[in-house]
């Protein structure tokens, strides 16, 4: 919106300046011209809307236009102050009382088009769009803005051809470069997209978005400080900008910097709280500092606007199994059940959450009722656990074989810590413990069983 004003204001001026004729010099100052008003009154527009001052500058415009009512350009910018104070019905009916006059005029079709491009009415905009090129068939503001509409409807044939007609016309159209930058990098054509980028960005190196999009490009080719640079300066352009805070955040992530991306991803969550992913990251850091309940409390946002994301059910779990909070264990597993059939360790994490609860019963009915939900024959060790927690009984000799020939050295180490926590809930710490040993001695880092013993071990170490 920053840019549309400014250059609304800079065709203004010029407009204005082509009929000003300046004045000899003499001893006394003359009296002040019209076209030397109408300028100085720009200038304050300008000064004004810079500073965010929009009512001042709206009053400094009623005065234009009163004393100018046949000039339509002031209306036109008045139509675009009302954008940056996000008036849209005042913005249009700005374009709609020049066009009643002239419905030829391509700066007032514009304005129009522009203000529906804010509010998402992509039919309506396409309209006004439509009248320009019927008027000026290369128009490159008309056709770059059709070639944005039809690439946010993946239409990338159709986008793609509005951007080369659009750069035909005018080859330093930076937002048309950008734009088909855009889709060479959607077709994973990332070389093409950097190059393309860099033209755009040449003869516009102020475009946050094109910042912004050409750091991904910089990601994918493992370019990471340029990565870093272009978001440094994308969010310099312009702070409030969602996306920009994620990707950076999750650059920091991937650097170890993990102070600095928790600062950007709470400030993505401030600036847009319903993309479920920015919890997921930010819990990650949370987890990460040892931060049990933060990460706690972020992974369950994310699951409350997408249920269906049992990954975050699957962390939930383990971060409440890591406080002891058995109950919100036993209904992070048990939830993620529903949404994967393939995660047998889930029945058996549930299930052993119950019993360390002490609810013994709940804990045998649990495992009673979801028993016949693991394929018994691809899962047999994790349909053991569940029948010894049923049985509730001090002989493991069978699943102990079980696990002792359990080629996978992942699944024997998630087995063994399962048995320390069955054996833990029936009180008999000196067998826990030693299982706890066997999966410390398997190394098997990464697991989520792992990350659970590790807590086991601060807790019967304190």
């Amino acid at each position: 919106m920053k840019k549309l004003l400014a250059c609304c204001m800079v065709v203004l001026a010029f407009m204005a300046c082509n009929t000003f004729q300046k004045p000899a010099t003499t001893a006394v100052q003359p009296k002040e011209t019209k076209a030397e008003r109408n300028l100085r009154l720009l200038d304050e527009v300008y000064t004004n809307t810079s500073a965010g001052n929009f009512v001042k500058a709206q009053e400094l415009m009623s005065q234009l236009i009163a004393e100018n009512p046949d000039e339509p350009k002031y209306v036109i910018l008045q139509g675009a102050i009302y954008i940056s104070m996000n008036d849209f019905p005042r913005a249009m009916a700005s374009a709609e009382a020049v066009l009643a006059k002239d419905p030829e005029n391509i700066d007032a079709l514009m304005l129009a088009a522009k203000i529906l491009m804010f509010q998402n009415k992509t039919a309506d905009s396409q309209k006004y769009l439509q009248r320009i090129l019927a008027k000026d068939p290369s128009n490159a503001f008309a056709l770059t803005a059709l070639g944005d509409i039809a690439l946010a409807s993946q239409n990338y044939s159709q986008a793609e051809q509005y951007y080369n007609k659009a750069i035909a016309s005018n080859p330093n159209e930076s937002a048309a470069l950008a734009g088909l930058a855009r889709i060479y990098y959607k077709r994973g054509q990332n070389r093409e997209a950097l190059e393309t980028f860099n033209k755009a960005l040449t003869i516009d190196p102020t475009d946050p978005a094109a910042l912004l999009d050409r750091s991904r490009v910089l990601y994918d080719l493992g370019q990471y400080e340029a990565c870093e640079a272009d978001l440094n300066a994308s969010i310099k352009l312009d702070d409030g900008v969602f996306w920009s805070y994620i990707e950076r955040g999750r650059l920091y992530m991937d650097s170890g910097r993990y102070d600095e991306a928790l600062k950007d991803l709470s400030r993505a969550i401030e600036l847009n709280a319903n993309y479920f992913l920015a919890y997921i990251y930010r819990a990650a850091i949370y987890e990460n500092k040892g931060q049990d309940e933060n990460a706690y409390n972020d992974y369950a946002k994310a699951v409350e606007m997408r249920p269906d994301y049992w990954y975050a059910l699957e962390s939930m779990g383990l971060l409440a199994y890591r406080m002891h909070a058995w109950n919100k264990a036993y209904e992070a597993f048990h939830k993620a059940t529903t949404y994967t059939t393939n995660h047998p360790e889930y029945y058996v994490a549930a299930a052993l959450a119950l019993l360390r609860s002490g609810d013994k019963q709940k804990a045998k009915d649990y495992a009673g009722r979801y028993l016949p939900k693991i394929d018994k024959e691809k899962f047999y060790p994790y349909w053991l656990l569940l029948r010894y927690v049923i049985d509730q009984t001090t002989n493991t000799n069978e699943l102990e074989l079980k696990i002792a020939t359990e080629k996978s050295l992942d699944t024997r180490a998630a087995l063994l810590f399962y048995v320390s926590q069955y054996w833990m809930a029936l009180g008999k710490d000196e067998m826990a413990l030693k299982y706890l040993d066997m999966v410390k001695e398997a190394n098997r880092q990464g697991t989520i069983e792992w990350r659970m013993a590790e807590a086991e071990w601060k807790w019967m170490s304190k």
